[in-house]
């Protein structure tokens, strides 16, 4: 989901794809053409998320639901979703010092309906003090403008189009 970090760190849990893998010469941390790095949700948001950010020679950083506490020491940040499509509540997170306060965000995943984890998602970028471009989705199923406006979300598709 949000922004880029060294391989060794992000290939090793999983979470980050850095295009020097492809022999690129982008510097970690650095921004893509718009100065952005896409981040996503787990399931399907990690299959987009990852080919975003190579397009755009930058990184990628998982964001992780209702992680489990782990061994390691690193500080998260985490935000719950207010009820989802299935009335859940989800923690969302990722590890603090993977977005600093240079980076801008896009957020990265197949459907939006209610937009609770782009949400959530756009108050974890704000709490890790970088910017947030807005969600890029396959499918927009949302019922509201408002949230359509402020989460700046863009889709290739509408729910109606299906």
């Amino acid at each position: 989901m949000l922004a880029a970090e060294p391989v060794s760190d992000g290939l090793r849990e999983g979470a980050a794809v850095e295009s020097r893998a492809r022999g690129s010469t982008h510097r970690p941390g650095a921004a893509g053409p718009d100065g952005g790095s896409p981040t996503g949700c787990r399931t399907r948001g990690c299959l987009l998320g990852p080919l975003v950010a190579l397009h755009f020679d930058v990184g990628f950083v998982e964001v992780r639901k209702d992680r489990v506490a782990s061994s390691d020491s690193d500080v998260w940040l985490q935000r719950t979703t207010p009820p989802d499509y299935q009335d859940r509540h989800l923690t969302l997170g990722f590890r603090k010092s993977l977005v600093t306060s240079g980076d801008r965000v896009l957020f990265v995943d197949d459907w939006i309906e209610t937009g609770g984890q782009a949400n959530a998602a756009h108050l974890l970028v704000e709490d890790a003090e970088a910017t947030w471009i807005g969600a890029a989705t396959v499918v927009d199923a949302l019922h509201s403008n408002q949230v359509r406006r402020q989460l700046n979300v863009r889709s290739l598709l509408h729910v109606r189009e299906l």
